[in-house]
């Protein structure tokens, strides 16, 4: 079966750019460094010509990597409030059920977010 134009065009982007369509996790401890570690990484994928969305989940330093990567006083909201707040999103370990959006009960697992949907005022984009 031989592929088409736009599969071929798919894999030789795959191996130009292993990464591109991939998530990419970073957690620790507090101060161990990581939202260092990913404003140079982003910056560094940047320039091999990837294009970059960083998510800050950080509850406790709402808007830091935006800072860090940016330089920007005035900071985003904090992306847990898109979600309901602390007050709504608990420790998973305490109430494992399901992330939803604020204004709706089906959980993120059935209906995934898309980027369109996260108000501007929760993120930065770098040109």
């Amino acid at each position: 079966m031989s592929k088409t134009s736009k599969e071929k065009t798919a894999q030789s982007q795959e191996l130009r750019k292993p990464l591109c369509g991939k998530r990419i996790l970073v957690s620790g401890k507090g101060g161990s460094g990581k939202s260092s570690i990913v404003a140079l990484m982003a910056d560094a994928l940047r320039e091999k010509g990837y294009e970059v969305i960083a998510l800050d989940g950080d509850a406790s330093n709402p808007g830091g990597l935006a800072r860090l990567m940016f330089g920007v006083k005035k900071s985003p909201k904090p992306l847990i409030e898109f979600f309901g707040g602390r007050k709504r999103v608990e420790c998973p370990v305490d109430n494992p059920a399901p992330l939803t959006r604020k204004d709706d009960a089906l959980p993120i697992t059935k209906r995934n977010i898309d980027l369109d949907e996260i108000p501007s005022e929760y993120f930065f984009q770098k040109e």
